[in-house]
């Protein structure tokens, strides 16, 4: 390993001899790259993190060797992350000729590869950088089934499956320590959370939850994910995986000890870069597990760059009822997200879930709740969460999004065939998904022959399914922002008023009803216009 320098600082080759590292001579691509996508104050940043890192070979060569980077990126050591990410960061350094020959990580590489990383590459590189990190972290093999008239054989970029649990595992940690590290040590608990976070428990538990998605998209290969299955899977299901990614070394490399004037408030060197909102209050459903890996989701970016999402409703606190439920969803207007937990009763067709497993259902509400007609736009999205990592945009076929009655409940993607009042009838209804106006039971079906009548697309991985289920706990979160909160609150409280001056009307005195009833309808205006009583 050389000698780590900074700046301009000298280096002692093997015979003794004092040397200058060589000045790194900026390429075509990176100074593209930086002149095009990158701020002067990024590029500074990114230029002194680079010189604090850095070492100088004896060929007077300076770079970022294995060893410094991993230390540099701080990630706990059960992850097995580092060494994965410096052989991704050494492969892009090379765009736009890749190789997978030992090279060096030097400062334009480090502009190539963080520009990838973060996604500015706009006008620049004209490849999808999700491709570009995948074919990063892959091995490549010789396809032998391609081309054989020709006698020629093609590399295709596979990644080993362990490589991407791996991948998966670090981006959850990382995303999860943005949401639960303090932004300072005045609660005292923040070695107390450090500890946690990095602790061999927290870790498994998250692989636990990334493996089987990772084994999900390979099936039925255990050891292999080929890009085009890979691409088939975040297209539909997780667009904004790498999300946390872009903002973490972002925060590592364009800010990182630099700008950083509180670096001790963070577990990593730079200061964490929000990238999802925080939640009003705690809950155990959407965790910061779970809210890692539903970040990764297609929902709106809108939705995702609200600073704070506020729980509307829970099940268990406010009511097991449609009542209930309206009292706290209802004029709230803007976009919801419905968390479903339930215990299974009966499963037929999918060999993944079986009688009394736990189900974590969802969709996302794109409009104001109602009851007078189906409401919702082609934003809504319906998604499983566990067991099955899976999510069911929308399709064209109609607009039955979403529906709400007290005779059936509530109702996603089909129609009330049924016109049951409470318990589900799962042979007529043809809803997606299902609710009874009780809020204590549903159904959870992929129906290929109703699918022309259902407003949300086909599962892509399971053929049918019909599952009866008995709730656990719905929550509703309002997506809408601190004006949309507000503007509910104000309703209600409108409302509570409007109940209060009811019952202080005197019935024997019709006229002072009368004068009540046309102040409420703001036709007596009581700042502009004042009645006088007479008896």
């Amino acid at each position: 390993m050389g000698q780590i320098v900074s700046g301009e600082s000298q280096h002692v080759n093997s015979n003794g001899g004092i040397k200058n590292p060589k000045r790194s001579i900026p390429d075509k691509l990176s100074s593209e790259l930086l002149k095009k996508n990158f701020s002067e104050l990024e590029s500074y940043s990114l230029k002194v993190c680079f010189d604090n890192i850095c070492c100088v070979n004896e060929d007077g060569i300076t770079h970022i060797d294995e060893e410094s980077f991993v230390r540099y990126l701080n990630f706990a050591d059960d992850i097995n992350v580092g060494q994965l990410l410096f052989r991704s960061f050494t492969y892009l350094a090379n765009y736009p000729n890749v190789s997978r020959s030992p090279s060096l990580l030097t400062y334009n590489g480090l502009v190539k590869a963080i520009a990838i990383y973060c996604d500015k590459i706009k006008n620049v590189i004209d490849e999808d950088y999700s491709k570009l990190l995948f074919e990063s972290f892959a091995t490549w093999e010789d396809d032998e089934s391609l081309d054989k008239e020709k006698d020629t054989t093609t590399k295709l970029p596979k990644v080993k499956c362990q490589d991407l649990i791996n991948i998966l595992t670090a981006i959850v940690w990382v995303t999860t320590c943005e949401m639960l590290l303090p932004t300072n040590d005045e609660s005292g608990n923040f070695l107390e959370t450090i500890t946690n976070l990095i602790s061999n428990k927290n870790i498994s538990k998250i692989r636990g939850v990334v493996t089987p998605i990772i084994y999900s998209i390979s099936k039925p290969d255990t050891t292999y994910i080929t890009w085009s299955k890979f691409k088939s899977f975040i297209s539909r299901n997780a667009p904004n995986m790498f999300r946390s990614w872009s903002s973490f070394f972002y925060g590592q490399f364009f800010i990182g000890q630099t700008l950083s004037q509180s670096s001790k408030d963070s577990l990593f060197f730079g200061p964490s870069v929000r990238t999802w909102p925080a939640l009003d209050s705690k809950s155990y459903l959407l965790n910061p597990i779970n809210m890692a890996i539903l970040s990764w989701m297609p929902l709106p970016d809108h939705v995702i760059n609200r600073r704070q999402w506020n729980c509307l409703y829970t099940s268990t606190k406010h009511g097991f009822s449609m009542s209930s439920f309206s009292n706290q969803v209802f004029k709230y207007n803007g976009p919801t997200l419905m968390l479903i937990n339930a215990s299974v009763i009966t499963s037929n067709g999918d060999d993944n879930i079986e009688e009394d497993d736990t189900l974590l259902l969802g969709a996302y509400i794109s409009e104001q709740w109602n009851s007078s007609k189906p409401f919702g736009s082609e934003e809504c999205l319906l998604f499983e969460i566990s067991p099955t990592y899976e999510s069911f945009p929308t399709t064209n076929y109609n607009s039955n999004y979403v529906h709400y009655s007290t005779s059936f409940g509530i109702g996603f993607g089909g129609m009330d065939t049924a016109r049951k009042t409470s318990r589900l009838d799962k042979q007529s209804n043809s809803f997606f998904l299902q609710i009874d106006n009780t809020l204590q039971n549903g159904t959870y079906k992929n129906d290929p022959f109703k699918a022309s009548r259902s407003a949300y697309k086909l599962s892509a991985t399971r053929t049918s399914f019909n599952i009866d289920f008995e709730v656990l706990e719905i929550q509703v979160f309002g997506l809408g922002g601190e004006n949309a909160k507000q503007r509910q609150d104000y309703e209600k409280k409108w409302e509570e008023n409007l109940a209060a001056k009811r019952k202080v009307f005197r019935p024997y005195n019709t006229k002072s009803v009368d004068k009540e009833i046309l102040k409420i309808a703001s036709i007596i205006d009581h700042g502009y216009r004042r009645e006088v009583d007479t008896v």
